[in-house]
């Protein structure tokens, strides 16, 4: 089969002076014309959606390519569309559960919950839009969420409630030299104890 033969050839060691040898893995998205008769522009945008869709896939490909499938992957085109454009017009809500001191059964801190909704009647929670973002909607995640905690820790204390906060992050914004710096700043800048803001990472 042709893809067979592409994804052999994009895959075939490269050999490098020094005598060593590189390869990459492929994953291929694929639409098949004349059975989609879509204007070029649109051929392009579905054999990406199929790769989307193929990226996003949970089992196991017996081929490293997926063919375009117009209901299923337009579907999940338009969800992550839907998620993305909540998030970057500012939807995001920071909600706070208490955290209990098992000693003294005293409220110690809380932890700051991330939901993605224009309503409260059909919030999502973390694990229905994080797979969505990109790094860097991960990284913009994350610096609000701190930016609600600081101004909630500010509100907390006039009212005479001194409480730490814990932020879950994604691990892969460590990787992120500019995000780390911004979150560093923002915590440095807060007129709070350092201490009093704990970073998790997610597993």
């Amino acid at each position: 089969m042709m893809l067979s033969r592409v994804q052999a050839d994009i895959e075939a060691p490269v050999h490098l002076p020094n005598g060593r040898a590189i390869a990459v893995r492929s994953r291929i998205g694929v639409t098949l014309f004349p059975q989609d008769d879509s204007a070029p522009e649109r051929l392009l945008r579905h054999a990406d959606r199929a790769l989307y869709a193929f990226k996003e896939s949970k089992d196991e490909p017996v081929h490293r390519w997926k063919v375009f499938h117009a209901e299923a992957d337009e579907q999940k085109y338009i969800r992550r569309k839907t998620i993305l454009s909540l998030f970057r017009s500012g939807n995001l809500q920071v909600h706070y559960q208490p955290v209990i001191d098992l000693q003294t059964g005293e409220v110690s801190g809380i932890e700051a919950l991330s939901r993605l909704g224009s309503n409260t009647d059909s919030l999502l929670l973390p694990a229905d839009f994080i797979h969505e973002l990109s790094i860097t909607d991960m990284a913009a995640l994350t610096q609000q969420v701190l930016a609600y905690s600081i101004e909630t820790l500010h509100r907390l204390d006039k009212a005479g409630f001194k409480l730490n906060v814990g932020i879950n992050f994604e691990p892969i914004t460590l990787a992120d030299e500019k995000a780390m710096k911004d979150l560093r700043l923002q915590i440095e800048t807060s007129d709070l104890e350092p201490h009093r803001i704990m970073l998790e990472q997610l597993e």
